[in-house]
């Protein structure tokens, strides 16, 4: 695996679609801390996204009514758009992390797009240097610093002030193929995740970038697109403010 080779990997589809989608740099951290109340702008109108950074929603509560949530238990984020009496309105939810800790989120909605709003808990953060990260992502066009992220990821280095986290988590993908959550590379605004994909089927798979696309992935490369049965390969995806 070369250096050169990475950069033939990300695809024009989605790197075009994060340049003309820069609103995807723009979503909310939020600090939070067990028992604290944290403000959070979202949509009154489209759905939204509720990401814990380096973790997991395990339980939201207090949104009866209010707002009509959708968990994804895979990547375990939640989806959630207000109803018709709270579009305007603002109200609070609990949510409940993978640690037991507990944060009272005071939802604001109001009219703008869909909004990604990342909880950052301070004490799981001190391997990334934010400051440092967000230099290094700021020093390069949009474009080359993606590029360079997934070089990074492949080579199994971290950029400077990113953090790298092993997790080896098993994600519920196709029947056909087995998916492990590698290894997850955390900036300022970028997150870097890295999965290994096998084909557990008889036949030969064929993949395509625009499979794992999911809301918030602004790019994705792949090692090898033609997999024989229980051959494997590396996926690279960089998520805007992460992904995750």
């Amino acid at each position: 695996m070369s250096i050169r080779s990475t950069r033939r990997w990300v695809t024009p589809l989605l790197v075009t679609l994060a340049l003309s989608s820069p609103a995807l740099l723009a979503a909310q951290l939020v600090e939070v801390r067990d028992g604290t109340v944290a403000s959070v702008r979202i949509s009154g109108n489209e759905p939204n996204r509720l990401v814990i950074r380096d973790g997991r929603v395990h339980k939201v509560w207090g949104a009866d009514g209010k707002v009509v949530l959708k968990p994804d238990a895979d990547t375990g984020q939640i989806y959630l758009q207000p109803t018709d009496g709270w579009r305007t309105r603002s109200f609070s939810i609990f949510v409940k992390d993978d640690l037991g800790g507990v944060y009272t989120l005071v939802m604001a909605p109001t009219d703008m797009p869909s909004e990604t709003v990342t909880l950052v808990r301070p004490e799981r953060a001190k391997g990334t240097d934010r400051r440092k990260a967000t230099t290094w992502e700021t020093s390069m066009p949009y474009e080359r610093t993606v590029i360079e992220l997934i070089r990074h990821m492949a080579l199994d280095s971290s950029p400077e002030g990113y953090s790298q986290t092993d997790i080896k988590r098993e994600i519920k993908l196709w029947q056909e193929a087995k998916l492990v959550l590698l290894s997850r590379y955390t900036g300022g605004k970028l997150e870097g995740e890295v999965y290994e994909l096998t084909n557990v089927d008889d036949k030969k798979m064929r993949l395509d970038e625009r499979e794992f696309y999911r809301t918030g992935v602004l790019a994705v490369a792949i090692d090898r697109h033609e997999l024989a049965p229980g051959s494997s390969t590396k996926v690279f995806l960089v998520v805007g403010d992460g992904t995750q």
